[in-house]
């Protein structure tokens, strides 16, 4: 029986503003692990429950705050009396939800002033019980909503979720379940950007792998062509830094570990393709200068950026993801024989372990990873639990990594609720210590979860799922 500690009244008839507003919250009750009531389609309560023993706040949105007061005056009225909370949720304009702020802070004030519970053990074990195919069923929408963006001319080809919220989960899914709908929604989204797609700097070529998967799988080569040439034309007369390509010239003279995300994977690919093998060697030498720049000793862990006498203050959680894709994705696209490949291996394996000791209870990584106290940018976990996974399947890693990364999956699904991962940080550069901890946290990027998902069923087997389309 659920006795949950926040009963958040779903609104009657919300506007677009309620809605978005009421997603939000809900979102940050997930991220704080707030025990509050919702039915299996995660929707919110029209009725108070029976007992309100266990009841510390009743929440409505403004729009229906008389409402809720006529119709539940006598028992409220009882509620607040007996040391309850009633909150009101302000009505604000979807810009100002945009910004985050607002919300969070309404959130945070309206939770500490009731004494709700955070990381209750019920919110968390209800979530993380769930199964794959619970958790893509909720992701779908938002995930198809992706798709079908990423498949109009218009789409924004050169930005980096393009790839990791619409190609890489596609390409999973398809791997997954061969005969489903997946690959030929890859295909789709791949035909609309050979057809519309600009030019590319070295920096936006992190979806080229999946072109020459999709030139493989379909046996149609004019994939992996328009693939190759794109990659010519990106790389021919690149900027070159610190003896290798720099991705970022805008960024000065630091090499950021986005890099060898978005070059070193499309390089190793063309070269496997090609066999061109100065491609190899020019990704292999990417990740060695970052490596030697980025990679922390005493943590086994990569700062975000550097430069031979410099990095930037904080292991960044996406950061280290970024560097993490890479070597995975360098680390597959490599021939087994190749003297480096060992290296790159334990590039992965060092990556590994850092993370093995800075893993939570739940499972996730802080968005400043040795610092505990930090935020959890759910978005970076569930980035590295697919790397993880994937490189455990082409053998960069044992076994004995099986638990975290198991666990790390658990997480994730743990924070999926509808249209979001909770949550997620925002964009960020070089700064201090202070700026990376002040960084706006937002409720997105559900495709990902779904990513990390199924690169975690491929590697240890199915749990039944089977696509609803």
């Amino acid at each position: 029986m659920m006795r949950p500690e926040v009963v958040f009244l779903r609104p009657a008839d919300p506007s677009f503003d309620c809605r978005k507003a009421v997603q939000w919250f809900t979102a940050f009750m997930v991220e704080a692990g707030v025990d509050f009531a919702f039915d299996d389609r995660y929707e919110l309560p029209q009725e108070l429950p029976d007992d309100l023993t266990s009841v510390k706040v009743v929440i409505m949105h403004a729009d229906d705050e008389a409402h809720y007061r006529k119709r539940f005056a006598d028992r409220l009225e009882h509620f607040v009396k007996h040391g309850g909370e009633v909150a009101i949720l302000e009505a604000l304009p979807a810009q100002q939800i945009k910004e985050h702020h607002p919300i969070y802070r309404l959130f945070s004030i309206m939770m500490t002033r009731a004494g709700v519970t955070f990381d209750h053990p019920a919110l968390r074990k209800r979530l993380q019980n769930r199964t794959f195919q619970e958790v893509f069923q909720l992701a779908q929408p938002n995930l198809d909503g992706r798709i079908a963006s990423y498949s109009r001319p218009e789409a924004e080809y050169d930005k980096e979720p393009y790839t990791y919220g619409g190609l890489l989960p596609c390409q999973a899914l398809a791997e997954l379940e061969p005969d489903g709908p997946w690959f030929d929604m890859l295909r789709g989204m791949l035909d609309v950007f050979m057809a519309h797609a600009r030019d590319a700097s070295p920096n936006a070529l992190h979806g080229m792998p999946s072109f020459f998967y999709a030139a493989r799988r379909s046996g149609n080569q004019a994939y992996a062509e328009w693939a190759v040439k794109r990659i010519r034309r990106a790389t021919g007369g690149a900027m070159r830094i610190h003896g290798t390509i720099q991705t970022l010239p805008e960024r000065g003279q630091n090499l950021w570990n986005e890099s060898l995300a978005h070059l070193s994977p499309a390089l190793a690919a063309f070269a496997q393709w090609t066999g061109e093998t100065a491609a190899l060697v020019e990704a292999v030498t990417l990740a060695e200068r970052l490596h030697a720049f980025n990679y922390d000793p005493s943590t086994s862990l990569w700062f975000h950026a550097g430069r031979p006498d410099y990095h930037t203050p904080v292991l960044w959680g996406r950061g280290q993801a970024w560097a993490l894709f890479g070597l995975v994705g360098l680390f597959e696209h490599m021939p087994k024989e190749h003297p480096k490949r060992s290296l790159i291996a334990g590039y992965i394996r060092e990556v590994a372990e850092g993370l093995q000791r800075v893993q939570d209870e739940e499972g996730l990584w802080g968005n400043v990873l040795d610092d505990p106290r930090s935020r959890r940018g759910v978005r970076a976990c569930a980035m590295l639990v697919a790397s993880l996974a994937r490189a455990r399947r082409h053998g960069a890693i044992s076994p004995d990594f099986d638990g975290m990364i198991q666990g790390g999956w658990k997480g994730v699904r743990g924070r999926m609720w509808p249209g979001s991962l909770c949550c997620m940080c925002g964009g960020t550069g070089p700064g201090t210590y202070f700026y990376y901890t002040s960084r706006p946290f937002t409720p997105h990027g559900s495709a990902e979860g779904v990513h990390a998902g199924a690169e975690a069923m491929l590697t240890w087997g199915k749990d039944g799922f089977l696509s609803t389309l």
